[in-house]
């Protein structure tokens, strides 16, 4: 119940989407698994009767149990480098946990797990079982069934690769914790103030015991021989890593977190709220007034302005007073409920268009001016279809500048903080180094474009008539 509670809210709440909470996530899915196939099984067994496995079903449920809890493995793993990662490098925290790195180590988790299960259950099932073949557990357990296996024909070789990658899915990421957890432990003792020290504790101390209490009882059933496995120690021993961790879990990473528990409350807020009208109003249009949940998120109602008033979704900008409301956020996030507030009014803000009359200069000594009429929206293309109409230069040869910028194609005008009167500078490409000026008629050896050019041929063309006078 506490690990799917806490899926939920990381599914829903926004301001969980962190990378922290992005594995909690995770983890809270894996030992969901853990306990739905276990758990069964165990209220069976404590009936005081025997339960009957077929062959097919005990190995279904080894290969479930093993996928899940390699999978835990490496996960608390990579937790323990987050909080590493959280503790020692702050500052670089958010570009050291990318959404597409957090999503390559959940999958690399998983497919760890589900690889490990596969391998180990595939050497089990080609081994045959002697009887009496009868387990004294409440699971379909590794090391119980190792000792149902019958001897010879290179079984001890089998049973030595099945440990060898025991040892390689524990003993791994119980090394990159142990590092991890060194480098917090140096960084905690470099740090100055109390208040520091206490939240890094408090950041790290939920996770390292839940390791604790994991890799404990896991280590001990699995690092073992299988003839030296103990059936009636052993399943008191895997109830702690098959139940008792699963249902801790989330005490243990929430009890004193704030965020969740702010969250939570929210969450229960909505549930238990009933439905708000939503009035919005705008200058363009009549009042529009929808029905919603403080649990919906504001995107719902852009929904509801667009298949009213046509207005694209990216277009819309709902403001609250003097807030301009996020679409990924609730409606709850903003303080509406139903005990402080049952009518909103939020207003419909289109962008602005308004008409930039603007200065085009050419390049050349006289430096011919142009007004050119165009729109904050205007792109960057249609700005120079219409300097072509002005000069008869083609938008391929243009160089337009503005503000020390160069106006890129694929951009508008609002991009670059045009304002009214301001002067666009118009040079050309170069082919060849030659430069021609449309309006004088006279070819000049360069390879450089613009005014400066320009001005320095016409000096020299004055400069040669003189001498000839």
């Amino acid at each position: 119940m506490g690990n799917s509670a806490l899926v939920l809210l990381a599914v829903r709440e926004p301001r969980l989407h962190t990378p922290m909470y992005y594995f909690l996530c995770h983890l809270a899915l894996v030992d969901t698994g853990f306990t739905t196939s276990v758990v069964p099984s165990l209220l069976a067994n404590l009936r005081g009767r025997a339960l009957r496995l077929e062959r097919g079903g005990c190995l279904a449920q080894l290969c479930a149990s093993l996928a899940l809890g390699s999978a835990e493995c490496v996960l608390l793993a990579v937790m323990a480098l987050d909080r590493a990662a959280a503790v020692c490098r702050p500052l670089r925290y958010a570009g050291l946990a990318s959404p597409r790195l957090c999503h390559a180590l959940a999958g690399a988790a998983w497919l760890g797990g589900l690889t490990n299960s596969a391998a180990q259950t595939a050497l089990l099932a080609a081994r045959p079982l002697c009887a009496p073949r009868r387990v004294d557990h409440f699971i379909c357990e590794l090391p119980a069934l190792l000792q149902l296996a019958c001897d010879g024909g290179g079984q001890d070789s089998t049973e030595r690769q099945m440990f060898a990658a025991r040892v390689f899915i524990l003993l791994v990421p119980s090394a990159v914790i142990l590092a991890s957890y060194g480098g917090v432990a140096r960084a905690v003792w470099g740090m100055r103030t109390r208040g520091s020290r206490r939240k890094a504790v408090g950041t790290c101390g939920s996770h390292l015991t839940a390791v604790c209490l994991f890799y404990g009882s896991a280590i001990y059933t699995y690092l073992q021989p299988a003839h030296n496995y103990n059936q009636r120690r052993g399943k008191f021993i895997s109830l702690f890593y098959t139940v008792v961790t699963p249902a801790l879990n989330p005490l243990l990473t929430t009890l004193r977190n704030k965020e969740v528990k702010g969250a939570a409350r929210r969450l229960l807020g909505d549930m238990a709220a009933t439905a708000i009208d939503v009035t919005v109003h705008s200058e363009q249009w009549r009042p529009m007034t929808f029905t919603a949940h403080p649990g919906d998120r504001v995107n719902k109602i852009n929904e509801h302005v667009r298949s009213r008033t046509k207005v694209p979704v990216q277009e819309q900008v709902l403001q609250l007073g003097s807030k301009t409301l996020k679409s990924q956020r609730t409606l709850s996030s903003y303080g509406i409920d139903k005990e402080t507030t049952i009518h909103l009014t939020l207003k419909v803000v289109k962008p602005s268009d308004e008409k930039l009359p603007l200065v085009l200069v050419e390049p050349g000594y006289e430096g011919q001016r142009h007004e050119l009429q165009v729109r904050r929206s205007s792109s960057v293309t249609q700005v120079k279809e219409m300097i072509k109409m002005k000069t008869a230069i083609p938008p391929k040869k243009q160089i337009v500048n503005c503000n020390g910028k160069k106006l890129e194609d694929g951009k508008i005008m609002g991009d670059y903080g045009i304002k009214k009167g301001h002067l666009l500078f118009l040079t050309y490409h170069c082919i060849g180094g030659k430069i021609q000026n449309r309006r004088e008629h006279f070819v000049e050896e360069d390879f450089e474009c613009g005014p400066r050019v320009l001005q320095s041929a016409k000096e020299s063309r004055v400069s040669a008539s003189r001498n000839r006078v």
